[in-house]
């Protein structure tokens, strides 16, 4: 049973300004040597042209091609899970690629990366979870995203990390869920 669900809205603004300027160099750099023909390096430019386009790939497929849900689920021993669902082809195609229980996190920090110690506290939460050798999974839709959460947990005796952009509501459940531990 859903208990609450959420999907945080897009904000396509900046991808769509970085997939402007990655086709724009892209383009440029893999036309530079049919235009100078006798350039040296020529294949370095067209190289570095197809990273370019490589990259306005990325951003679309990341950005703008998918779309992550959030849901907290009661399951049947009355215990909260959280999971994530991608949608993919405008809303089509749904897969959940990720569902941990909520009992597993031991920390949840909503961030504001814009903030200059919030930005600070995420690179020392990221350092750490790398220290920790916790595989990191992604779950942002926007190139930049504010504000982000940062569960660290431990699922199945692996440590993880998993940054998603919540409201304040859906952070709240995790918030509790965390300090609930703290407190045991």
């Amino acid at each position: 049973m859903k208990i609450y669900e959420y999907t945080p809205p897009k904000n396509t603004k900046r991808a769509t300004g970085l997939i402007m300027i990655f086709a724009a160099s892209g383009a440029g750099l893999f036309l530079i040597p049919a235009l100078i023909p006798n350039m040296p390096l020529g294949w370095l430019s067209q190289l570095l042209g197809v990273a370019a386009l490589t990259a306005m790939i990325c951003v679309i497929s990341r950005s703008i091609a998918r779309t992550f849900v959030y849901a907290l689920i009661e399951n049947g021993e009355r215990t909260v899970d959280l999971t994530v669902t991608e949608l993919g082809n405008g809303g089509k195609k749904q897969t959940t690629v990720c569902r941990v229980s909520l009992g597993n996190i031991t920390e949840a920090h909503l961030l504001y990366p814009e903030r200059a110690g919030d930005a600070e506290k995420i690179k020392d939460i990221s350092a750490k979870a790398k220290k920790e050798a916790r595989k990191t999974f992604n779950y942002c839709h926007d190139v930049k995203v504010s504000p982000i959460c940062l569960v660290l947990l431990e699922e199945c005796g692996e440590p993880l990390l998993i940054k998603i952009s919540p409201d304040d509501h859906l952070y709240s459940y995790l918030r509790a869920y965390s300090q609930n531990k703290e407190d045991q």
